[in-house]
Formats: structure tokens, sequence, C-alpha cells
């Protein structure tokens, strides 16, 4: 399990590829040979062609996700949505339920300004968004620092918390603290939605 220097077997002791950003990090012991390759994994998954005209409103546009596991936060997610889009009529919401098998679906129409899909590819649509709401997942929050989409976190796990603490402590995005209370990311919206509005 461990070499004679004490570093785990696990772990080539000539190249450590790995993905991500150094500066999420709170430690800095990484051995020497670990170098860092970039952002994220790519994904091959396109959005049908079909699928396409949903996308195109001149309002501005949400992305919502809590990721591809979490089938217990899915429900609340949608419920999360469908209050901000009451509040916000002059934006899209997107919502993603992250079942790769239902990318062929055609999206459930909830309101003019509410979409529920059982699947966007993030990779493929993030660069329509203007705004991204999402559990800081390590795929969905990658490609939002790399697009430079402004992010609310809603972490749902420990690991999106301990990524969401990261991003504070970078002061890259701005984090939903009051993790299981809706009106705060509400709340949270209205202010930043303002401050856009502000400049």
């Amino acid at each position: 399990m461990y070499r004679e220097d004490g570093s785990e077997a696990i772990y080539s002791p000539y190249s450590i590829l790995a993905l991500g950003m150094k500066e999420l990090e709170f430690r800095d012991d990484f051995p020497p040979q670990l170098k860092w390759v970039g952002y994220r994994c790519l994904s091959f998954d396109r959005l049908p062609q079909e699928q396409k005209q949903y996308l195109t409103s001149s309002k501005k546009r949400v992305f919502v996700t809590c990721g591809t596991h979490l089938k217990w936060e899915k429900e609340r997610m949608v419920e999360l949505a469908k209050l901000l889009s009451k509040e916000h009529p002059d934006y899209v919401f997107y919502v993603t339920l992250g079942d790769s098998s239902g990318l062929e679906h055609l999206p459930r129409i909830l309101s003019e300004n509410l979409l529920i899909f059982d699947y966007l590819p993030y990779s493929d649509v993030l660069d329509q968004m203007d705004f991204a709401i999402h559990h800081a997942g390590a795929g969905i929050l990658m490609d939002c620092i790399e697009q430079g989409i402004p992010s609310l976190i809603y972490p749902r796990t420990m690991t999106s918390l301990i990524m969401r603490f990261g991003l504070s402590y970078s002061k890259l995005v701005w984090s939903l603290v009051k993790r299981q209370n809706p009106k705060s990311c509400t709340y949270l919206m209205n202010w930043y939605l303002g401050k856009i509005g502000r400049t």
C-alpha cells in the first residue's frame, strides 16, 4: 500500500495527471510528479438538433442542475426552479435532471420560462447560458469556471460542500450558504441580478 518513502503505491512514482485547478485545493503538499492538466474531461454528448430550438430565447438564460447521481434531490431542484422562474420572468430556466438516457427526450415545458430536460449536455450548451445554479460537482464546476459563467452554488453532498468552500476561499463564485433553504437561493439570485443591473 505504501512505498518505503511513505508515498502511496497506487499512484505512479513517475507521473500523475490531475484534472482540476490547484487554486481550489487547500493542501499544497502534492508530489513533485503531479501535473495539473486542465479543467475537465470533455463530453461527446451533443444536444439533438430538434431540441436546439428550445435554447433560442432573447431572454437571459439560467442553467440549473444538481448532477447525475442525486436522484433524491431532483424534485427539490425543480421546485426551486419553479420558485425562481416566477420571481424572474425575464429569465428562462433550463433544468437538467442528469439522466443521460433521456438525451433524445423533448423537454417538459412547465411555463413560458421554465423547461425541464431529462438531460442537457452542459459541455454543449453552457456557452449559451448567462448564469448557472449548480451543486459544485467537479464537471459543472470546472465548465463554469472555464467558460466564465457566474454561478450560484447549492451544495448537496460533502464533496460539493468542500468544493464550495474552496471556491469561496478563491473568491471565484457566489455561494449559497443556507443549503436547505430555497428562499436563501432566491435572495442571493435577486442580489446578484440586481448587481448585474447596476453595472
